[in-house]
């Protein structure tokens, strides 16, 4: 399993991690990406790689 937090003090919202995810975890909720499924996490870091903020951190657990 894989926790992921967002930083929101520094995320615009571009949605780029909703985009990119395979699995679906984020959706966009009044412009900013929240977890829909956190447990559907593979820990692929597409969302932190991609974020141009860095505001994404994955980590196992």
């Amino acid at each position: 399993m894989y926790a992921i937090n967002i930083d929101y003090s520094r995320c615009d919202g571009c949605g780029k991690c909703a985009v990119i995810c395979p699995r679906m975890v984020f959706i966009m909720e009044d412009g900013l990406p929240v977890l829909f499924d956190a447990s559907n996490c593979g820990g692929c870091l597409s969302c932190a790689e991609i974020c141009p903020h860095r505001c994404i951190e994955v980590k196992e657990w």
